[in-house]
């Protein structure tokens, strides 16, 4: 997996992940990723990714890593993200876009209220990473 010392623009970071760098991923977060997430990162759509909230991306690096990302919010003294949960959006105001591993959508994730707080309420919860796409998008014209 690269690592990133300097990001300058979208395609020092956006760029196409190999098969073997997801799967290497998936395997430390012992999450297997939905197949259009796969997709996409196989092969991005820079003008799809610059609307997006900012996708963590298989990178090293603190800001923008995945890795990093997961490792830090599981890490975190208080209110730590449980394992089900897997960053990989963020909107860079501590709030995350998580896939959960139980229930295989994806759920937002907002610091004002503790983890099971934001699971419990129900809002922001995307049936798929194609459903999250297409509504993100939409919301950014």
């Amino acid at each position: 997996m690269r690592r990133l010392d300097e990001i300058n623009d979208y395609p020092d970071i956006y760029q196409p992940v190999p098969d073997e760098d997801i799967e290497a991923v998936e395997e430390w977060l012992e999450f297997s990723f939905p197949e259009s997430y796969r997709r996409f990162l196989r092969q991005p759509d820079i003008e799809a990714v610059k609307r997006l909230p900012s996708l963590l991306w298989f990178v090293r690096h603190d800001g923008v890593g995945i890795l990093d990302a997961n490792e830090f919010l599981r890490g975190k003294d208080y209110d730590p993200f449980p394992d089900r949960l897997i960053a990989f959006a963020t909107n860079e105001c501590g709030d995350f876009f998580c896939f959960d591993r139980d229930t295989g959508k994806i759920v937002y994730i907002d610091p004002e209220h503790t983890v099971e707080e934001n699971l419990k309420s129900g809002e922001l919860v995307y049936e798929s990473f194609e459903k999250w796409m297409k509504q993100r998008l939409e919301r950014s014209f």
